[in-house]
């Protein structure tokens, strides 16, 4: 083998003080990058939400790709929930929650923040949750399902932050719309969206507050998407700072 290079042993260093644990799944049997249900093979995943595909790029050229997982970043769990007090004819139900990241705009936070150059938002993740019950009828296994999803991350503008003392200081860009069309349009694309969608604003509604003029900027963007692009888009706000003040609901 060719020595490595200081860089690639630089490079090395840093995969290793990669976390793993409690951050990263896979499934060898199911392809988890689209909702479900889908009928797509393995290697059909999208790339978006793949963590280690230039990783697995090599173990496909040579034919090898089953030895190296679809690696996603997210969590996925269950839970059993069993039929409520005195509803002896009804069956257990199975809860489950999967989230995985998108690999398109990732960086920590108050540094990584709106729309990159590829027009993705930042620090991303695509949720998905399932209801699922199971009866047995004759010899056959029933299931009945449903499934609910939604995606969530940082304001799909161009905007950015600056940490102060107490509270990073709200920048947003001259042409905060740039690249917000794309941004849409990839949605579209990708959840065949033909209807309308909602956007929930969680930043704050304070008179005064950097985040509540990027929450108008954010609402804003809607009227200027729904003029280009065909697609019914609604911002909404919900205060979540303000209503769960103190760690409580008011």
């Amino acid at each position: 083998f060719t020595p490595l290079s200081k860089e690639e042993k630089e490079k090395l260093a840093a995969f290793c003080e990669l976390k793993l644990d409690n951050q990263h799944y896979y499934n060898e049997t199911y392809d988890l990058t689209h909702r479900f249900p889908n009928s797509n093979a393995l290697e059909d995943y999208d790339e978006e939400f793949v963590w280690n595909h230039q990783m697995r790029t090599a173990f496909r050229q040579c034919g090898l790709q089953k030895w190296c997982c679809v690696l996603l970043q997210g969590l996925a769990e269950g839970e059993s929930m069993p039929p409520p007090a005195g509803s002896a004819d009804m069956n257990p139900a199975t809860l489950g929650l999967v989230t995985k990241r998108s690999c398109l705009n990732v960086g920590a936070r108050y540094i990584s923040r709106g729309l990159n150059e590829l027009h993705a938002a930042s620090n991303e993740y695509e949720c998905e949750l399932l209801l699922w019950t199971k009866a047995q009828q004759g010899k056959y296994l029933h299931v009945k399902w449903s499934t609910y999803y939604w995606i969530r991350g940082t304001a799909p503008l161009n905007w950015g932050s600056q940490p102060r003392a107490g509270e990073a200081e709200v920048i947003i860009a001259p042409d905060p719309f740039d690249g917000v069309e794309d941004y849409y349009r990839r949605l579209q694309r990708r959840y065949a969206i033909t209807t309308s969608v909602l956007c929930c604003s969680l930043l704050r509604r304070t008179p005064g507050h950097g985040e509540t003029k990027l929450g108008d900027t954010f609402e804003a963007s809607g009227h200027a998407v729904r003029q280009t692009v065909n697609i019914d888009l609604e911002v909404c706000h919900f205060d979540w700072h303000h209503k769960t003040k103190g760690g409580m609901w008011e």
